[in-house]
């Protein structure tokens, strides 16, 4: 080398396997150590009529740390609770008389989210770069999510439409800076766990698969910089720095939930859309009991002003286990137009959770004509 020339040596370094990550104070550590060798002989000035020559040989340590390019945050805060509690033994569901811990002493842990099963959810996800100031665009190409699927467990988070493609962008998704893609995805879940004596089940809400790329970063034009021979003919990573332009795939995992099972089973068996004014109809609900306990149930009907009522308002019913039991009432519509039907609230005595809890803001209604 000349006086102030420079030399650039290429070199690429790839992720090992994430089986030998490291675990340091809790956190996974994915690292890669590099030893970097160069020799070089040095010339000197005639000494004393002495050829001064000597070879010298450094070496440069470091490392590098791996870091999944993006992050994701989920909202399910939202999701609109349905009334038909089906006697869900989760936090929420305990009627006003009771504290929020299981009646028969088995508390929650620190998991925040509990849902019961057959509950549909829409979860939504928020993809944001991790190290946003590294000046390095990522290119999104393609998303999926599907089912985490786990035979030794009987809770699922079923994927609506598993591995379908979510990114609708043809030419992908370009996250600059600090920008975010936000996506969402609605999943089913449920717990045939037979066992009375499982309080819940955990399982993630889907698992998603991110193709994506990172942008080029191209080394600046230096004066006195020279590549060698077989590298300044070299057409593909040779003049670039930092993450190559590889396609590769990153998977996330959902977030993690319980999944309680319902002692009980809920539907409307008889429920019309419209009557006509002061003709007699009917509303019925069917309840059944999916355990292997007798079962008492307290149910308290609140009255509409609009209609003339016709049936007990208060009372309890006995249940055999695994029994199917249809109750209801009869009224008669006083006005016309959209009339709400009375609120209904069924509670488990054994339990002390709802099992239907109509709230005045979610009145069923029937619209009745002239």
């Amino acid at each position: 080398l000349a006086e102030k020339e420079s030399i650039l040596v290429h070199f690429d370094l790839y992720m090992p396997s994430r089986r030998d990550a490291a675990v340091i104070d809790g956190n996974i550590i994915l690292k890669t150590d590099f030893t970097i060798t160069f020799s070089y002989e040095q010339h000197r000035h005639r000494i004393d009529n002495f050829n001064v020559g000597k070879m010298v040989s450094c070496q440069h340590y470091g490392h590098l740390v791996w870091k999944d390019p993006l992050r994701a945050k989920y909202d399910i805060s939202n999701v609109p609770q349905s009334n038909f509690h089906n006697g869900c033994i989760r936090p929420g569901n305990f009627v006003s008389d009771v504290s929020s811990e299981n009646p028969e002493g088995n508390t929650h842990d620190s998991l925040s989210l509990h849902f019961q099963s057959g509950q549909m959810l829409g979860c939504k996800m928020v993809l944001y770069p991790f190290l946003p100031n590294l000046g390095i665009d990522l290119l999104i190409s393609d998303i999926r999510v599907k089912t985490v699927t786990n035979n030794s467990s009987p809770a699922t988070a079923s994927v609506y439409e598993s591995e379908s493609q979510l990114c609708t962008n043809e030419d992908g998704h370009l996250l600059q800076g600090d920008a975010q893609l936000a996506l969402s995805y609605i999943v089913h879940l449920e717990n045939s766990c037979q066992s009375e004596e499982s309080e819940y089940l955990k399982v993630n809400l889907g698992l998603s698969t991110i193709k994506w790329k990172p942008s080029e970063l191209k080394l600046p034009s230096e004066e006195g910089l020279s590549l060698s021979k077989h590298l300044s003919n070299d057409k593909t990573f040779a003049k670039l720095h930092g993450p190559l332009p590889i396609c590769s795939y990153l998977s996330l995992l959902g977030p993690l939930v319980g999944v309680h099972r319902s002692p009980f089973r809920v539907n409307v068996s008889s429920c019309p859309v419209s009557t006509n004014l002061s003709t007699p109809f009917t509303v019925e609900y069917s309840v059944v009991n999916e355990t292997k306990q007798h079962q008492l149930l307290n149910i308290d009907i609140t009255e509409s002003k609009s209609l003339l009522f016709s049936g007990l308002e208060k009372f309890q019913f006995q249940m055999a286990p695994y029994e199917k039991y249809t109750f209801g009432y009869t009224a008669i519509a006083l006005t016309t137009g959209d009339v709400e039907l009375p609120s209904l609230h069924v509670s488990s005595y054994r339990h002390k959770t709802w099992i239907i809890n109509e709230k005045d803001s979610d009145h069923r209604t029937i619209f009745v004509l002239p």
